[in-house]
């Protein structure tokens, strides 16, 4: 098998021993084995969900910060930001159920320790 990425050349395995990327066949399928361009086909499609995802993470960083040095701009925003607000909303929202569970948890090890022993409740 040979590698389309850089040229290495091995007997088997589904990825390169050079570079790591996944390898294809010189054409040729064994019985009972799948061809790797399809797989090769999937990779490239969610190569390009992973960028979309890193640019859209980008761009969320990149306007929060502006926002957060300027609120102001907030009010120059029109309807295209609406999935960034979504996202914003989601983001509070799970750090804000997080930081309550954990309150919660503590403020729960703080009186079981109270009612189940003798000690002190502050110093632990």
């Amino acid at each position: 098998m040979k590698c389309s990425n850089c040229n290495h050349e091995q007997e088997s395995g589904k990825f390169c021993g050079g570079c790591g990327s996944s390898l294809v066949s010189d054409g040729l399928t064994h019985a009972g084995e799948v061809s790797e361009v399809p797989a090769a086909e999937a990779a490239h499609s969610n190569n390009e969900n992973l960028e979309k995802a890193k640019q859209f993470s980008s761009a969320y960083g990149h306007y929060s910060l502006k926002l957060l040095k300027r609120p102001s701009h907030a009010f120059d925003a029109d309807d295209s930001l609406f999935f960034q607000g979504l996202t914003t909303l989601f983001v509070y929202l799970l750090a804000f159920s997080l930081s309550l569970y954990f309150l919660a948890n503590s403020y729960y090890k703080q009186f079981a320790s109270f009612v189940g022993g003798n000690r002190c409740l502050f110093f632990q």
